[in-house]
């Protein structure tokens, strides 16, 4: 059985649908401000390089480790909500099939321990 990562589209498709979940994550008052002097650029390479991993793709990351990374933030559970809500209205922008989008929700969550915080 193909990988996650190749049922998603590989590392282009990954890239699109973190691009579109930006544009989300930036227009919405619950997430905006987390990334307030981020280099968006930089953000969103990250974030299409863990996805790639997480989803058994090359390890191509160069980011901290996600309790690292997100610990200078105060993210509540209502904050990690709104950015799963964001990523399924990108995958669902892109027609990532339910499958595979529940599948990535559980990888997700699963990191949800490291990343909520407040």
């Amino acid at each position: 059985m193909a990988s996650l990562y190749e049922r998603l589209g590989g590392e282009g498709a990954i890239k699109s649908v973190v691009d579109k979940f930006y544009v989300y994550m930036l227009a919405d008052p619950i997430t905006a401000p987390f990334f307030k002097g981020i280099d968006m650029k930089k953000q969103a390479e990250r974030q299409t390089q863990f996805i790639t991993l997480a989803v058994g793709g090359p390890n191509k990351y160069e980011g901290k480790d996600m309790k690292e990374a997100h610990k200078k933030f105060k993210i509540d559970q209502k904050a990690f909500d709104e950015t799963w809500f964001n990523l399924s209205k990108s995958l669902a922008d892109h027609k990532v099939p339910e499958k595979e989008a529940t599948e990535l929700k559980e990888v997700f969550y699963s990191v949800q321990g490291d990343v909520v915080n407040a």
